[in-house]
């Protein structure tokens, strides 16, 4: 009937109505959403611009890194550098050696001659000769003795095995000045300590054998020859022969010769001691150094 469809119409109207104001809230939520959309458009390209800066940035940095790979791989593999600057050079090993085995020989040619001479004229002292006169007439042929065993041996280094010399003077006036020290040294030890001063020669010679530095430097011994080595003249005869015979520092030579020329003029100066102790006898003086039966 027409009041029932007036009656629909108009709870249509209602419903239209209600559905409008639905729809103007959703446009305007709508609106509201656009909005924080293109805000965030807006952040989101800023945060591209952000990342592709600092993406640029670092790709930059790994380049930095990368760039110097070689040179860095290069000094790993090897960090020190070596520069070689010889010292000096021999032509083997037997001029290496042959110092030590020179320095061996004329304390051995000392030895010798202190078992063929006596090393102090007693009937001489006693007839009340001067000290030093007596400890030098019986040092002259023990020094004789050196010098023609030195000048064999350097001859025999010379033109024998026909070493590297790098000065012939030199090395001839070393190994004289050497066999002259090595005299006077074993005229002292027998003069003082008689029989047994040949024991005690060959115990200094031991001693020195291995504090020379003949065959390795002496900084690879132990510490006992280290602290020994500067106190025995075969060290200073090593060291002057090597630099004559290489034509190295003469310097070290002519500081060599010194000490050495120090240690025959001492040991003299105590055979001239002993030298005058002996002026008087003493009931020791008598008797044998060996009985036998």
């Amino acid at each position: 009937s027409a009041k029932d469809g007036a009656g629909e119409l108009a709870q249509g109207a209602q419903s239209a109505q209600g559905g409008a104001g639905q729809l103007a809230t959703g446009a305007g939520q709508l609106r509201e959403g656009a909005g924080r959309l293109v805000t965030g458009l807006h952040e989101a390209t800023e945060g591209e611009g952000e990342l592709a800066s600092k993406l640029a940035a670092g790709a930059e940095e790994a380049a930095d890194q990368t760039r110097n790979i070689p040179a860095k791989a290069e000094a790993m593999s090897d960090p020190v550098e070596l520069d070689n600057d010889y010292y000096t050079s021999v032509r083997n090993y037997g001029t290496g050696f042959a110092p030590y085995f020179m320095a061996l020989g004329l304390w051995v040619g000392s030895l010798v001659a202190g078992f063929v001479f006596k090393p102090l004229n007693g009937r001489l002292l006693l007839a009340g000769a001067n000290p030093v006169t007596a400890a030098f007439a019986n040092y002259l042929p023990m020094a004789a003795f050196a010098l023609v065993q030195a000048a064999l041996l350097m001859a025999a280094i010379q033109f024998g095995l026909q070493l590297q010399i790098g000065n012939v003077p030199a090395f001839w006036g070393m190994g004289f000045l050497t066999a002259l020290v090595f005299a006077a040294l074993m005229q002292l030890l027998l003069a003082a300590f008689g029989f047994p001063g040949r024991f005690l020669a060959i115990i200094l010679l031991m001693l020195q054998l291995t504090t020379s530095a003949g065959t390795f430097p002496i900084q690879t011994t132990p510490a006992f020859f280290q602290a020994v080595n500067p106190y025995l003249p075969m060290t200073y005869v090593v060291e002057a022969l090597r630099q004559i015979m290489t034509g190295l520092d003469y310097g070290v030579v002519g500081f060599d010769c010194l000490v050495l020329a120090g240690f025959g003029a001492a040991a003299f100066a105590l055979t001239s001691i002993v030298a005058w102790r002996k002026r008087t006898v003493r009931m020791q003086d008598l008797h044998p150094v060996l009985k036998l039966g």
